[in-house]
């Protein structure tokens, strides 16, 4: 339950800051809806929101726009706490 509060929370963080924050907030309510039913409902949601495509898999722009997100998000932060 704590390494699924953890994640959630990290994605949601991840919102309004550069990462994806989608596809991490759904992880995190996947592994609490192992536990909860709530989450399972919210899960339902959040997978709704994710871009796809006819086939229902994520598409290659949202997957390229979440890794580039999240380099430079890390990126940033090694900076900002290392090297600056």
């Amino acid at each position: 339950m704590s390494i699924g509060t953890v994640v959630t929370v990290g994605g949601l963080a991840m919102m309004p800051l550069p990462g994806p924050g989608l596809p991490i907030v759904a992880l995190g309510l996947a592994i609490l809806a192992r536990d909860v039913a709530w989450a399972e409902r919210l899960l339902a949601h959040v997978g709704d929101r994710i871009p796809t495509d006819d086939d229902g898999e994520i598409t290659r722009s949202a997957m390229v726009t979440m890794a580039l997100s999240a380099t430079a998000g890390i990126l940033l932060s090694i900076w900002w706490f290392f090297v600056r």
